[in-house]
């Protein structure tokens, strides 16, 4: 999120030199990033950095959109950098060790953990880290002003496709048990209550 920061502060110093207007800048997320657009209309640090917000299918508020405590977070991340030999003393020392590693290193161990993770959730995501976000989406929506002039939401048709078929591919080369088909398909049943009783019924 402080990548997506950080971007939004050089747009707005420097979107006058393109044609553009800093005071009319319009940030625009679709799933994982409908809900980092929804996350900065409440955080404090984006305060100013943008006039309209255009969320689709995805929100702050979703199960999925925010980690409320961070040690689940932090054993991922111990556990993606021991498997980078990049498990350090210091954040210099592990900073520094992901920055000599190759891109495309980095992009096969991601892809592999997704792949065969039981979870539909990412792994990494914000959490309520007291700088970013000072609190859950929820408390900081009834509190506070959010950070938007203007507001459009929306979704779109085969919601979820891209997570199911990314789940489920590799079980098309026969690579999967019957467990672990059985697995996935009640993942769905947290997003996708209304349909509950259909993965019952193909269970």
């Amino acid at each position: 999120m402080l990548d997506q920061i950080a971007a939004f502060r050089w747009v707005k110093e420097n979107i006058i030199h393109f044609g553009g207007d800093p005071d009319h800048i319009t940030i625009d997320g679709h799933s994982a990033g409908g809900a980092s657009v929804g996350l900065h209309l409440v955080s404090p640090l984006a305060k100013g950095l943008f006039h309209r917000v255009i969320q689709q299918s995805g929100s702050p508020l979703a199960h999925w959109a925010v980690k409320k405590y961070p040690d689940r977070s932090n054993l991922h991340y111990k556990l993606f950098l021991s498997s980078l030999r990049c498990l350090q003393n210091s954040t210099v020392e592990i900073k520094r060790c992901l920055k000599s590693i190759d891109p495309e290193r980095l992009k096969r161990i991601i892809l592999a953990d997704l792949e065969w993770s039981s979870e539909v959730s990412p792994v990494f995501i914000p959490i309520v880290d007291g700088y970013y976000l000072p609190d859950i989406p929820e408390k900081l929506m009834r509190n506070h002003p959010v950070n938007a002039h203007q507001f459009m939401t929306g979704t779109t048709r085969d919601e979820g496709a891209s997570a199911a078929g990314r789940l489920f591919g590799p079980l098309k080369h026969n690579h999967g048990s019957t467990e672990k088909i059985l697995s996935l398909m009640n993942c769905f049943r947290g997003f996708l209550p209304s349909v509950g009783g259909i993965v019952g019924e193909l269970i």
